[in-house]
């Protein structure tokens, strides 16, 4: 199957992405400069993917020891909790909300691992799932890292 260039660029991304949440933790402030590098680029990727009509399959569900190695790679990571208006829309918002960058940067792992382990024999299926999750999930969870992670001073 010959892909569309925007594919490339999102599975690329995708996979880059997931390869740094698998891999060892750098120090503080290159974790918070890759985790930005790679939501950014994440983001700006998914909003090209094109549309594409799922094969009559699901992606797998992702293995949660996979969730538990990326929660025990992200429990040194140099941001915890955040303080955000979730629904920006809200003439009277009730106040904020906290977040967890962890479970920004796990949820979105998830979702897009899961596309990528079913990309090989169901394409069309990991490329709808990618872009339904990113309006659905894992791209409000990007958007809230990165303001979280553009506003987070280490001094």
């Amino acid at each position: 199957m010959q892909l569309s260039p925007e594919v490339e660029a999102f599975k690329s991304a995708a996979e880059t992405y997931c390869a740094w949440l698998e891999a060892p933790p750098g120090s503080s402030s290159e974790e918070r400069l890759c985790a930005l590098r790679h939501l950014t680029r994440l983001y700006a990727a998914a909003l090209e993917l094109p549309n594409a009509e799922p094969e009559d399959s699901d992606p797998p569900d992702l293995p949660e020891s996979y969730r538990l190695a990326v929660r025990q790679r992200l429990s040194t990571f140099p941001v915890g909790m955040y303080w955000q208006v979730y629904d920006p829309f809200v003439e009277e918002p009730d106040g904020p909300g906290s977040g967890s960058l962890t479970d920004d940067l796990e949820d979105t792992y998830a979702d897009l691992k899961e596309g990528l382990e079913c990309f090989g024999t169901h394409p069309n299926t990991a490329i709808f799932n990618w872009r339904l999750l990113f309006t659905a999930h894992w791209g409000a969870h990007v958007v809230s890292a990165i303001r979280a992670l553009h506003w987070y001073d280490p001094a």
